[in-house]
C-alpha cells in the first residue's frame, strides 16, 4: 500500500513494458534494477540503478524493464519554492533546453530514496510529513550537485512561467485583489488572468482558494496558533466567516479539524 500523496513505488518483473502519464511534473527514481525507457523526442535510453528523471506533466514515459526493478515516483507540485529568485534567474540563464538529463545519485541520496520506499513498503502514513520529505530531498539536491547540474536536470521546467509562478505563490494572499496581484507581477488585469490560466490551468480566484484552503488547514493541524491569529492571518473579517470557510472546504470546523489531527498523531504513535 502506497500510503502517500505524493510518493509511490511500482515494482516489476524483468521483461515488462510500463506507459506512465504523470498529471503533475514528476520524478522517477530507480531504486533496483535496470530500464529502457523513451518519452517525448527522447528515444530509447538505458537508465540504472541511481539514476532520476524529471517528467514533465501530461507527458508519456515508456518502461521496458531489462531486470526486475523497482521505481519511486514523486509527484512535485511546487519545486521552485526550494530555490531563491536568484538561483532560479542563474539556472534559466545557463540552461539548455535541447538534451535529456539524468540526475545519477551522488553522496547519501540512494539511501534517502531507499528509506522512502521501506516507509511506502511498511505502509507508515506519510501524507502529512510528503513536504517536509520532499524539502530534505531538494536540501541534499542542492548539497551534492552544482547550480550548472541542477539547471540541466531541471531545464524543461525553467521557463518564463517559472518566475510568474513563485511570484503568484508568494504574494496571492497578501493582496486583496485580483488587479493587486497583476499590478504585482507586472501584467494588466486581462493579461494575468490569460497568463495565470496557461501557467495554472484554472481561473486565478479558484486556484487561489484551493492554495488557500490548502494553507489554513496546515496552520490549524500543524500549529498551536490561537484560530483567531490564523482567522486575521488571512484576511477574514469575522471567526463566524472563517469557521463557515472551514465548515465549507474541509467539511469539519477548525476546532474539530485540530482534534482529529491529534487522534490521528496519537493513534500513528503507537
Amino acid at each position: 500500500m502506497n500510503n502517500s500523496n505524493t510518493f509511490r513505488y511500482i515494482e516489476l518483473d524483468k521483461g515488462i513494458c510500463l506507459k506512465i502519464n504523470e498529471t503533475r511534473d514528476s520524478f522517477v527514481y530507480i531504486l533496483n534494477g535496470q530500464v529502457t525507457a523513451s518519452f517525448a523526442k527522447n528515444k530509447w535510453q538505458n537508465i540504472k540503478v541511481g539514476d532520476t528523471l524529471l517528467i514533465t506533466k501530461n507527458t508519456f514515459i515508456q518502461f521496458e524493464t531489462i531486470d526486475k526493478t523497482v521505481l519511486i515516483l514523486l509527484k512535485l507540485e511546487n519545486i521552485i519554492r526550494h530555490f531563491s529568485k536568484n538561483l532560479i534567474k542563474q539556472m534559466i540563464e545557463i540552461s539548455n533546453g535541447d538534451q535529456w538529463n539524468i540526475l545519477e545519485a551522488k553522496g547519501h541520496l540512494h539511501k534517502f530514496w531507499t528509506l522512502i520506499f521501506l516507509y511506502l513498503k511498511d505502509s507508515i502514513d506519510m501524507k502529512n510529513i510528503d513536504q517536509s520529505i520532499e524539502d530534505q530531498l531538494f536540501m541534499l539536491i542542492k548539497e551534492y550537485y552544482s547550480t550548472e547540474e541542477i539547471s540541466a536536470f531541471l531545464h524543461p521546467i525553467l521557463d518564463e512561467n517559472t518566475l510568474f509562478a513563485q511570484l503568484v505563490k508568494e504574494n496571492c494572499l497578501r493582496v486583496n485583489s485580483i488587479s493587486e496581484l497583476a499590478q504585482l507581477t507586472n501584467y494588466s488585469p486581462s493579461g494575468f488572468i490569460k497568463k495565470f490560466q496557461k501557467c495554472f490551468n484554472e481561473a486565478p480566484y479558484q486556484w487561489i482558494t484551493k492554495f488557500k484552503a490548502k494553507r489554513i488547514m496546515q496552520d490549524i493541524c500543524f500549529t498551536q496558533d490561537y484560530f483567531c491569529e490564523i482567522s486575521d492571518r488571512y484576511g477574514f473579517t469575522s471567526q463566524s466567516y472563517f469557521y463557515t470557510f472551514c465548515k465549507k472546504h474541509y467539511g469539519l470546523t477548525p476546532t474539530e479539524l485540530r482534534k482529529q489531527e491529534k487522534v490521528r498523531i496519537k493513534y500513528s504513535n503507537r
